[in-house]
C-alpha cells in the first residue's frame, strides 16, 4: 500500500502550519510584553517627573507671608490714596478755607482787643 503522494505532504503541511501558528502567537505575546514593559517604564518616568501637589510647611509659611505682605501693601496704598482724595476734595477744601478765615478773624479780634487794652 503505497501512500498517495499527498499524504506525506499533508503531514508536513500540518506540522508546518502548526509551527507557523505558534510563531505569530509567540510574536504577539512578545509584542504585548514589550508594550506592557514600555507602559510601565513610561508610568514610572511620568510619576518621577510630577512635583508633589501639596506644598511643604515652609512653602506654606512663605506663601502666607507673601500674601500678608501683599495685603498690607495694597491696604496701605488704598488708605493713602483715600486720604489724599479726601484732603483734596472740594467740600473739604472749602471747609478748611472757611475755618482758616474764621480762625484768622478770631486772632485779629483777640490781637485788637488785647493791644488796645495794653496801650491804654
Amino acid at each position: 500500500m503505497e501512500q498517495p503522494p499527498n499524504c506525506g505532504g499533508e503531514e508536513k503541511e500540518q506540522q508546518g502550519s502548526a509551527a507557523r501558528t505558534r510563531r505569530p502567537a509567540n510574536t504577539m505575546q512578545l509584542a504585548v510584553s514589550v508594550a506592557v514593559v514600555l507602559m510601565a517604564l513610561f508610568a514610572v518616568t511620568a510619576s518621577a517627573e510630577v512635583e508633589p501637589t501639596e506644598p511643604s510647611l515652609s512653602q506654606r509659611f512663605e506663601n502666607f507671608q507673601r500674601n500678608v505682605q501683599t495685603f498690607i501693601d495694597n491696604a496701605g496704598e488704598r488708605t493713602k490714596t483715600a486720604f489724599q482724595e479726601f484732603h483734596n476734595s472740594e467740600p473739604i477744601s472749602k471747609a478748611r478755607n472757611w475755618l482758616s478765615e474764621r480762625f484768622q478773624q478770631v486772632k485779629d479780634k483777640v490781637k485788637a482787643t488785647f493791644s488796645s487794652d495794653g496801650s491804654a
